[in-house]
């Protein structure tokens, strides 16, 4: 299964968007169907697709629902292997960064496009040493997460480790 990861990551494509100047990378990682939540219309490019995500700071990336349409993605708490996937774009937010233990070639993007906005993932607040859940996470929501996230709900409220946390566990 590892190997299997790990050629699904080496046939990575990374696809480029402009906006304001910058430049942003998307990555199509095969084998992987994010779990995130589709929202808009849809568009009729991949291009199309690309700007509209980078205008919106709730957007994580895109996803190809058709030969010619693509639809963005928001609220995204993880992803789960399929190896006939090969239709989600993930906005890379993470500068390149890998650490030595995080459990796949791709979990640092995957991280750092889900803790976009700072130690905790958005409708998060760090209470203490933890990132608690606002209402508007819900226990389907919060079962979603990844594991190394430690996700708990305990029957009000999701709990879930500081984006630090999992990188120290990943070091």
């Amino acid at each position: 299964m590892r190997a299997f990861i790990i050629f699904s990551f080496l046939l990575l494509g990374i696809f480029i968007a402009k906006s304001n100047g910058e430049t942003y990378k998307f990555l199509n990682i095969l084998c992987v169907q994010l779990k995130a939540t589709q929202y808009g219309s849809p568009f009729d490019s991949a291009k199309d697709a690309m700007e509209a995500c980078v205008e919106r700071s709730s957007c994580v990336g895109y996803q190809k629902i058709s030969e010619n349409k693509f639809i963005n993605l928001r609220t995204l708490t993880g992803y789960v292997l399929d190896k006939t996937s090969e239709d989600y774009f993930l906005l890379d937010t993470s500068n390149g960064q890998t650490f030595p233990k995080q459990p796949q070639s791709f979990d640092a993007a995957i991280l750092f496009e889900i803790y976009r906005y700072g130690e905790c993932p958005m409708a998060f607040v760090v209470d203490e040493s933890i990132c608690v859940g606002r209402s508007a996470v819900t226990p389907d929501m919060c079962s979603a997460y990844q594991s190394y996230m430690d996700p708990q709900y305990d029957g009000a409220n999701c709990t879930v480790l500081p984006k630090q946390s999992i990188i120290n566990s990943w070091t």
